[in-house]
């Protein structure tokens, strides 16, 4: 991790990436840094997947995707 951000109200966390493809930013809820969630269960697993942060990650999963198959044709 390399800083804290609020980014749209939204605590973010900056996150390094692999070489020479820079950062990119996650929400701290997502993460173990996050305090506990109110759908945390007993045995401390959440028990519920919110659609809207899944399709969040695969919005990032494509983007990260995408900047190193850019970074692939450059080289080739």
């Amino acid at each position: 991790m390399l800083k804290r951000r609020c980014v749209a109200g939204v605590e973010t966390l900056i996150l390094r990436n692999d070489p020479g493809l820079g950062t990119f930013g996650i929400p701290r809820e997502w993460t173990d840094l996050a305090p506990p969630s109110v759908y945390d269960n007993d045995e401390g697993a959440a028990s519920l997947l919110e659609y809207r942060c899944l399709l969040s990650l695969s919005r990032i999963v494509v983007r990260l995707n995408n900047i190193r198959l850019e970074k692939n044709v450059g080289k080739a």
